[in-house]
């Protein structure tokens, strides 16, 4: 279903809708370069079908909102963001998902010092042996979640 909206909005949904569709097709891309790492391990066809996974959904939001279906567009794109906002590696286990431009400030919990990361769509799901401990916040995604809240609010008021 279509729905109305102004100029102004129109065209941030459209930054964000081509933002989405470039970031998930360059996750793709690199992803299948990894693809050789990827299956030396355990699980490693199900990390590349889940990472593949999340990069087709970051490109299907993108084409949801250039087809101009905003309310489901802007709905799967919050939740594609919020994917996208923290990444964690604890007790072995490790998630990053990045679609898109990443700046991530991380915190790392055993040694106490912050770094800053700029990537550019990538994603990685390891279980390991090593047990550090990192937190990381990707600035870019938090951006986007707010700008979608702010889209979503003037679209439901339209």
């Amino acid at each position: 279903m279509r729905q109305k909206t102004n100029t102004k909005h129109k065209i941030w949904i459209d930054v964000l809708s081509r933002y989405q569709i470039v970031g998930g097709a360059l996750g793709v891309i690199f992803t299948l370069l990894q693809l050789g790492p990827l299956m030396e391990s355990t699980y490693g066809l199900v990390f590349f079908l889940v990472l593949v996974g999340l990069f087709v959904f970051s490109g299907y939001c993108g084409v949801l909102l250039y087809m101009e279906t905003y309310e489901n567009g802007l709905f799967y794109s919050l939740i594609n963001q919020a994917l996208q906002v923290v990444q964690l590696s604890l007790a072995g286990v490790s998630f990053k998902y990045i679609s898109g431009l990443g700046v991530t400030q991380y915190y790392h919990m055993d040694e106490g010092y912050f770094t800053t990361s700029v990537i550019l769509s990538n994603a990685n799901i390891y279980v390991s042996g090593v047990m550090k401990s990192v937190v990381g916040i990707n600035v870019v995604a938090v951006g986007l979640v707010i700008l979608i809240f702010y889209l979503r609010h003037l679209i439901i008021k339209l």
